[in-house]
């Protein structure tokens, strides 16, 4: 009896899928540290504030560069495969590596920063361009590169210095053009002089 009932655990156990293999990561989903070019970001609010069309998947180019997004035919969005979707954008940047990174309206790329969860990932299409760079900034895909090695340069006192007195005596020499002391010629000779 004791024999019969090992062999009934183990036979559970053995076919029981172990949890790494049951949450492995989806192969479509994009994996690591991105950031997104300005044309990117761009499509990407188009996307988003389409309020007509429901979003279907929105997929970029490994190295955040280019885009290419679906909008679901007349409501069917399960019917399309998410590889259909990663041959289309390949296909439309010439074989470079596409990879998902939003489905519908929330972001499911996993950078280390976002967990692709609804809350902290979905963006609503009413967003105001600040809001909408905002979110994209807090969830690492805009802004320099995540990297606990990375310094800010530091600015010396000189060099702002150097920098506020550039900017007064431009603006100072706009004012002389402006009240018509000096001609437009004169304005652009003295520019590039306090430029050089």
């Amino acid at each position: 009896m004791k024999r019969v009932l090992a062999i009934i655990i183990l036979g559970f156990a053995l076919s029981y899928p172990l949890s790494s293999t049951s949450h492995a990561a989806d192969p479509y989903i994009g994996q690591g540290e991105v950031k997104l070019s300005y044309n990117t970001i761009r499509n990407f609010k188009e996307y988003i504030r389409n309020n007509e069309k429901r979003p279907s998947a929105f997929l970029i180019t490994i190295d955040g560069t280019g885009s290419y997004y679906i909008y679901c035919p007349y409501g069917q969005c399960q019917s399309i495969k998410k590889k259909y979707r990663i041959d289309q954008c390949e296909r439309y940047y010439n074989g470079k590596e596409c990879k998902i990174f939003a489905m519908r309206r929330t972001i499911k790329w996993k950078n280390g920063i976002n967990t692709g969860k609804a809350k902290q990932s979905k963006f609503k299409y009413n967003l105001s361009d600040i809001e909408f760079d905002a979110k994209l900034k807090e969830l690492g895909f805009t802004g320099t590169t995540i990297s606990s090695t990375t310094t800010e340069p530091k600015i010396t006192k000189k060099k702002k210095k150097q920098s506020s007195d550039l900017v007064k005596n431009l603006s100072e020499l706009k004012k002389l053009l402006d009240d018509g002391i000096i001609t437009q010629e004169e304005f652009e000779i003295a520019k590039k002089k306090l430029l050089n």
